[in-house]
């Protein structure tokens, strides 16, 4: 093996080496952000069911209240205003929950479609690797064959530096008569003598 085939293989090799391990490293990294998504997403559920319990633990401490105020006023509980009023409270906490559900959803499934979507960021990128490395290899393998043979895919030869010289060559010549010119004279006004064949 010659010194430049060596040199071609050693640096294929190093770059289909580079190629993979730049293609596993995105995909961990890749990885590595969509568990970090999914954790925050869990969190965020927590974060959403401790919100849901204070909320109601307020509303039942309210209605307590209420119904203490009102028995304190000698309200009856059945009374037209009373009533309005505590409908009005508990459809405020209704509300509200509802609306903490929704959107704890919405960012649940906006999170967890990110995070599969870096996923597959991730498995892309070792895909990429992988059809990199092949390139190069396959790259290295027609630069060692033709440094080898002295051949390339047109056929022809290479200098020693590897550069393809081409195959054909076209002789632009043209084909001899087997006449001799002769010199042609005319008038002595025109400065220029013509050749011709005979």
């Amino acid at each position: 093996m010659s010194f430049v085939t060596a040199a071609i293989v050693i640096g294929t090799g190093l770059s289909a080496y580079s190629s993979i391990q730049s293609g596993k490293a995105a995909k961990k990294e890749a990885q590595f952000n969509a568990a970090q998504m999914e954790r925050d997403m869990e969190l965020g559920r927590i974060e959403a069911t401790q919100n849901a319990t204070a909320m109601a633990q307020d509303y039942a401490m309210s209605v307590s209240a209420n119904d203490a105020f009102f028995a304190f006023t000698g309200r009856d509980v059945s009374d037209r205003s009373v009533r309005a009023f505590m409908e009005r409270q508990e459809e405020i906490y209704s509300t509200d929950i509802s609306r903490l559900a929704s959107d704890t959803n919405m960012r649940a499934q906006s999170v967890a479609a990110m995070a599969g979507a870096e996923r597959q960021r991730g498995r892309n990128a070792l895909t990429a690797g992988y059809l990199g490395a092949a390139q190069s290899i396959a790259g290295g393998i027609y630069q060692a064959g033709t440094i080898k043979t002295g051949v390339d895919v047109s056929g022809g030869p290479t200098t020693k530096s590897g550069m393809t010289q081409p195959k054909y060559t076209q002789n632009r010549a043209l084909p001899s008569t087997g006449r001799t010119p002769r010199t042609l004279t005319g008038n002595r006004s025109y400065s220029g003598n013509y050749k011709g064949y005979l």
